[in-house]
């Protein structure tokens, strides 16, 4: 259950079982990959059906004291990736 699996792991899984070569869905998931990257970036909200949504978000300024001294530190607004899992994804990991 807490087993990492890397992105190789998953292109060895993926063309064992299409019968197709490591490099060829390599070629795939990195195309894949990059394009999501691509769009966030750009503003877009990329849907995969049955996964969920992948979209940029704007967080709010906060401010935090420093615990031994009266000073604050102040994070500024930035632009943070976010995702939001479609019902049917949660409820196949929910079991």
């Amino acid at each position: 259950m807490d087993q990492k699996i890397l992105k190789s792991q998953l292109i060895t899984e993926i063309s064992t079982e299409n019968n197709l070569t490591a490099a060829e869905v390599k070629l795939v998931v990195d195309a894949l990959i990059n394009k999501i990257k691509y769009h966030v970036c750009e503003g877009d909200i990329v849907t995969l059906h049955g996964y969920g949504r992948i979209y940029a978000k704007l967080s709010k300024c906060r401010a935090f004291r420093k615990i031994n001294s009266p000073d604050w530190v102040y994070l500024p607004q930035r632009i943070l990736p976010k995702t939001k899992f479609s019902k049917k994804f949660i409820e196949r990991v929910k079991g």
